[in-house]
């Protein structure tokens, strides 16, 4: 977790980075740099990022009224570039930026799935503390 990130020519910035705690309100950014395996490059990998509290999921109202979780999701597709060692993983930054993270203080979780895969070393633990 970070203060900003962004991704630009294949390369991840961060500012601020290393945050634990934050506070309910504040804009927040997570900077994520997925190892692929040689083997799945060229295949379409999909990812779903979700913030979780200790019970799951934290679902909030959206804009609709519906009920939606604090997160995202998307795909994407990485190629073997000219001259790269057969067998290395490929490289693939993602930065996720929020103008808002408006929750409850407490402890959260961030997790991360790719293609229906989530494991531990995969998730981000913040505090969020009220606004003074």
């Amino acid at each position: 977790m970070c203060d900003h990130a962004q991704v630009a020519e294949g390369k991840l910035f961060l500012s601020g980075g290393g945050i634990s705690w934050v506070t309910s309100g504040a804009p927040i950014s997570l900077a994520v740099l997925v190892h692929v395996p040689w083997d799945q490059a060229n295949q379409k990998i999909n990812y779903t990022l979700e913030l979780h509290t200790q019970d799951g999921p934290l679902n909030v109202l959206g804009p609709d009224g519906q009920s939606a979780v604090i997160g995202g999701s998307g795909e994407f597709e990485v190629g073997r570039p000219a001259g790269h060692l057969r067998g290395a993983a490929l490289d693939v930054p993602l930065a996720f930026n929020l103008a808002s993270l408006t929750v409850p203080a407490g402890r959260y979780v961030w997790r991360l799935t790719i293609n229906d895969e989530n494991r531990d070393d995969w998730a981000v633990a913040f505090s969020v503390r009220a606004p003074d």
